[in-house]
Protein backbone atom coordinates (compact mmCIF):
# COMPACT_ATOMS: atom_id res chain seq x y z
CA UNK A 1 0.00 0.00 0.00
CA UNK A 2 0.93 3.30 -0.45
CA UNK A 3 1.73 6.24 2.14
CA UNK A 4 0.61 8.71 -0.34
CA UNK A 5 -2.31 10.59 0.64
CA UNK A 6 -4.71 11.39 -1.97
CA UNK A 7 -5.45 15.56 -2.88
CA UNK A 8 -8.48 16.25 -3.38
CA UNK A 9 -9.89 19.32 -4.03
CA UNK A 10 -13.05 20.62 -3.68
CA UNK A 11 -15.16 22.94 -5.42
CA UNK A 12 -18.63 23.32 -6.99
CA UNK A 13 -17.64 23.14 -10.78
CA UNK A 14 -20.50 21.26 -13.17
CA UNK A 15 -20.81 18.12 -11.77
CA UNK A 16 -22.12 18.56 -8.18
CA UNK A 17 -25.26 19.37 -9.12
CA UNK A 18 -28.18 19.69 -5.97
CA UNK A 19 -29.81 16.53 -5.56
CA UNK A 20 -33.43 18.56 -5.49
CA UNK A 21 -32.67 19.17 -9.42
CA UNK A 22 -32.40 15.44 -9.91
CA UNK A 23 -36.06 14.59 -8.14
CA UNK A 24 -37.50 18.21 -9.90
CA UNK A 25 -36.63 16.57 -13.51
CA UNK A 26 -37.64 12.72 -12.32
CA UNK A 27 -41.11 14.47 -11.75
CA UNK A 28 -41.19 16.73 -14.71
CA UNK A 29 -40.39 13.67 -16.85
CA UNK A 30 -43.19 11.50 -15.07
CA UNK A 31 -45.91 14.39 -15.72
CA UNK A 32 -44.47 14.82 -19.54
CA UNK A 33 -44.63 11.00 -20.02
CA UNK A 34 -47.81 10.07 -18.65
CA UNK A 35 -49.44 13.06 -20.79
CA UNK A 36 -47.53 11.62 -23.99
CA UNK A 37 -49.58 8.41 -22.98
CA UNK A 38 -52.61 9.93 -22.25
CA UNK A 39 -52.44 11.88 -25.74
CA UNK A 40 -51.23 8.77 -27.32
CA UNK A 41 -54.44 6.91 -26.35
CA UNK A 42 -56.76 9.53 -28.07
CA UNK A 43 -56.51 7.66 -31.88
CA UNK A 44 -54.17 6.60 -34.05
CA UNK A 45 -53.67 9.78 -35.82
CA UNK A 46 -52.76 11.53 -31.91
CA UNK A 47 -50.04 8.55 -31.65
CA UNK A 48 -48.09 8.84 -35.41
CA UNK A 49 -48.01 12.89 -33.82
CA UNK A 50 -46.15 11.25 -31.12
CA UNK A 51 -44.01 9.29 -32.86
CA UNK A 52 -43.12 11.95 -35.45
CA UNK A 53 -42.31 14.64 -33.41
CA UNK A 54 -41.54 13.25 -29.92
CA UNK A 55 -39.67 16.03 -28.89
CA UNK A 56 -41.89 18.34 -30.03
CA UNK A 57 -44.93 16.99 -28.47
CA UNK A 58 -43.58 16.59 -24.84
CA UNK A 59 -43.00 20.70 -25.21
CA UNK A 60 -46.43 21.13 -26.41
CA UNK A 61 -48.76 18.54 -23.97
CA UNK A 62 -46.34 19.41 -20.95
CA UNK A 63 -43.71 21.94 -21.53
CA UNK A 64 -41.41 19.43 -20.98
CA UNK A 65 -37.77 19.42 -22.50
CA UNK A 66 -35.50 16.67 -22.30
CA UNK A 67 -32.12 16.83 -21.01
CA UNK A 68 -29.42 18.45 -23.55
CA UNK A 69 -28.09 15.15 -25.48
CA UNK A 70 -30.99 13.11 -24.92
CA UNK A 71 -32.26 11.88 -27.91
CA UNK A 72 -35.87 10.43 -27.36
CA UNK A 73 -37.80 7.56 -29.34
CA UNK A 74 -40.91 6.15 -29.11
CA UNK A 75 -42.42 3.11 -30.26
CA UNK A 76 -46.45 2.45 -30.51
CA UNK A 77 -48.36 -0.09 -31.33
CA UNK A 78 -51.64 1.16 -33.65
CA UNK A 79 -55.04 -0.53 -33.23
CA UNK A 80 -54.75 -2.88 -36.16
CA UNK A 81 -51.49 -3.97 -34.16
CA UNK A 82 -49.39 -2.31 -36.74
CA UNK A 83 -46.29 -1.59 -34.48
CA UNK A 84 -44.90 2.45 -35.83
CA UNK A 85 -41.86 3.89 -34.30
CA UNK A 86 -39.63 7.36 -34.33
CA UNK A 87 -36.72 6.64 -36.76
CA UNK A 88 -32.89 7.14 -35.61
CA UNK A 89 -32.25 10.50 -35.38
CA UNK A 90 -28.75 9.45 -37.35
CA UNK A 91 -30.64 8.62 -40.40
CA UNK A 92 -32.77 12.41 -40.58
CA UNK A 93 -30.77 14.66 -38.01
CA UNK A 94 -26.94 13.72 -38.98
CA UNK A 95 -25.48 16.64 -37.77
CA UNK A 96 -27.30 16.15 -34.39
CA UNK A 97 -25.67 12.92 -33.17
CA UNK A 98 -22.62 13.03 -35.45
CA UNK A 99 -19.93 15.26 -36.04
CA UNK A 100 -19.18 16.69 -32.45
CA UNK A 101 -19.33 13.43 -30.41
CA UNK A 102 -15.35 13.81 -28.93
CA UNK A 103 -15.13 16.21 -31.72
CA UNK A 104 -12.00 19.27 -31.24
CA UNK A 105 -13.53 21.60 -29.27
CA UNK A 106 -14.61 19.00 -26.60
CA UNK A 107 -11.15 17.49 -26.34
CA UNK A 108 -9.33 20.94 -26.03
CA UNK A 109 -11.61 21.64 -22.95
CA UNK A 110 -9.81 22.06 -19.69
CA UNK A 111 -12.36 19.82 -17.64
CA UNK A 112 -12.65 20.18 -13.54
CA UNK A 113 -11.21 17.64 -11.39
CA UNK A 114 -14.86 16.86 -10.04
CA UNK A 115 -16.64 16.66 -13.17
CA UNK A 116 -17.20 17.35 -16.77
CA UNK A 117 -18.44 20.77 -18.51
CA UNK A 118 -20.95 20.34 -21.56
CA UNK A 119 -20.59 16.35 -21.31
CA UNK A 120 -24.35 16.06 -22.52
CA UNK A 121 -23.41 17.95 -25.56
CA UNK A 122 -20.88 15.96 -26.41
CA UNK A 123 -21.60 12.15 -25.10
CA UNK A 124 -25.90 12.15 -27.00
CA UNK A 125 -27.63 9.00 -25.75
CA UNK A 126 -30.62 8.10 -28.01
CA UNK A 127 -33.46 6.16 -25.67
CA UNK A 128 -36.46 4.20 -27.35
CA UNK A 129 -39.66 3.50 -24.93
CA UNK A 130 -42.72 1.40 -25.90
CA UNK A 131 -45.30 3.51 -25.01
CA UNK A 132 -48.17 0.88 -23.57
CA UNK A 133 -50.99 0.38 -26.22
CA UNK A 134 -53.98 1.72 -25.23
CA UNK A 135 -57.02 -0.13 -23.45
CA UNK A 136 -59.91 -0.78 -25.97
CA UNK A 137 -62.37 0.11 -23.52
CA UNK A 138 -62.41 3.78 -22.91
CA UNK A 139 -63.90 3.57 -19.48
CA UNK A 140 -60.79 2.20 -18.50
CA UNK A 141 -58.38 4.37 -19.58
CA UNK A 142 -58.04 6.00 -16.27
CA UNK A 143 -57.36 3.42 -14.49
CA UNK A 144 -54.87 1.92 -17.16
CA UNK A 145 -52.55 4.65 -16.85
CA UNK A 146 -52.73 4.63 -12.74
CA UNK A 147 -51.89 0.90 -13.21
CA UNK A 148 -48.84 1.46 -15.66
CA UNK A 149 -47.74 4.28 -13.52
CA UNK A 150 -47.79 2.16 -10.45
CA UNK A 151 -45.84 -0.79 -12.23
CA UNK A 152 -42.70 1.33 -12.26
CA UNK A 153 -42.49 0.70 -15.85
CA UNK A 154 -42.94 4.69 -17.22
CA UNK A 155 -39.49 5.93 -15.29
CA UNK A 156 -36.93 6.23 -17.68
CA UNK A 157 -33.94 5.01 -16.00
CA UNK A 158 -35.30 2.87 -13.05
CA UNK A 159 -35.05 -0.65 -13.00
CA UNK A 160 -38.36 -1.17 -12.32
Amino acid sequence: MSDQTPTIQEDNSHGDENPLWGFEKDAEWRNAFRRLISYSWVSDEKLQEVIDNPIEMMSKLSDYTPPSGLYIRFRGLKSNKEVIETPPYNEFNKESLIGYSYDASFLEKQHPINGWLETADHLPTEVIFTLPPAPENNDIKAYALADYEAKGKEMPFSCC
